[in-house]
Formats: C-alpha cells, structure tokens, sequence
C-alpha cells in the first residue's frame, strides 16, 4: 500500500511503577496510548467500520476528538488526537497511575475524566454524542439489532448481476432497519466474545449486509 509505514512498537508488560499489566487487552491500551501519542493521527479497533467520511472531524481545529459510548463513559476504542494533545500526553501518564487491574480503570475513566476536564479549554477536545462514534451495546439484544439476519424484505442483491449498479430503493425502510446518517465510525462489538450466537450470522462481508 502507497505510503504505510508499519511503525513495530514494545508490548507492555508493567505500568511504570510496576503494576503487571494482567490481560493482553491492557497491554493493548498502554501502546496504542503511547504510539498514538508520539505519532498522532486516528485510533480505531478492529471492530470499528467506517460509515463517513472522518476528514470534517480533523478539520474541526480541536486537538482531540472523543466520543461517548453506551455507559456514558467515553470509549477507548476510537479517538483522535495531533500528536502530544494535552489529552493524549495527559492519559499516557496518568493511565500508569490509575491502573488497578479493573477491565476499563485506566482507559474509558482515565480517560472521561481527562476529556471532561479539558472539555472547557478551547479547541482541546471534542466530546462527540454516542451515535456519533459508538451507537451499540454489548448486550444480547445489541448483537441481535445489530447483526441479525432478516428475511422479511427481499435482498437487495435480488436480480442484480455481478457487476450491477445497485437499483435505487424508493420503498419505506422496514421496522429494524438502522438509521446511521448520525453515525461517522460504527464500534461494532462483536458476538462471540460474549460467547452469544445471532442466528444466521457467521461473519461480515458486503454480501451479508446487502442480502439481510
């Protein structure tokens, strides 16, 4: 890919006054915080997909830019930052001194409590409403909305060929369609890390979601 530069970083083991970092996802927030930090740019787990266009939210002039989850915490799994924001320099150091081994101490708090006290100062940070970047939850009824299949309405891969444009849809949405125009970055938690099953669904893939 023109211009990708895979930048290897030093997996964490410890926090700076010795904490073991106890599970590979903690690890996982203490270098993306610090690589994020020193490199700036946008942060996006990878189960985060792209409904819009980000680039109005860089140009916004704000050094960081957040978004609420479904807790009303903000969520660690997407943000951007100019690299050394003070919000971005201000988690790195204080997720050292917050870590206790809880799932979400040093990231979603840590890191609300750094946003909501920058909030105020101007152009720091940009607090997003949760639809904008993390619109689901993680509870059964979530995955079902979010991944079930549905057989009610035709696909809309119906009489289309290969290489088809698809047929514009003048027709009212169904009952469970999604509307995402407030959505810019889909946080998309998956099922089987909670160990449910939505009935027909596998996998993701642009035939799965034209055909449901």
């Amino acid at each position: 890919m023109p211009e990708l530069e895979v930048r290897p970083v030093t997996n964490p083991t410890h926090t700076d006054s010795g904490k073991e970092l106890r599970f590979a996802e903690h690890r996982s927030d203490f270098a993306r915080v610090a690589a994020v930090r020193d490199s700036g740019g946008v942060y996006l787990d990878f189960d985060v997909f792209a409904l819009r266009d980000v680039r109005p939210l860089r140009e916004t002039g704000f050094a960081a830019i957040v978004g609420r989850e479904v807790t009303d915490q903000i969520n660690s799994g997407i943000f951007m930052t100019r690299h050394h924001s003070t919000l971005i320099s201000a988690w790195a150091a204080e997720m050292h001194r917050d870590y206790d081994g809880c799932w979400v101490t040093h990231s979603n708090l840590a890191l609300t409590r750094i946003a909501e006290r920058l909030v105020a100062a101007p152009r720091e940070v940009l607090i997003m409403e949760r639809h904008a970047l993390g619109p689901g939850g993680w509870g059964n009824d979530d995955y079902d909305r979010l991944w079930g299949v549905h057989d009610d309405v035709p696909s809309a891969l119906a009489g289309v060929n290969p290489g088809d444009p698809l047929p514009p849809d003048a027709s009212p949405p169904p009952q469970w369609a999604i509307d995402w125009s407030r959505t810019y970055l889909l946080h998309a938690f998956m099922p089987y890390r909670a160990h449910y099953t939505v009935k027909g669904f596998d996998y993701i893939s642009p035939r799965y979601v034209l055909e449901r």
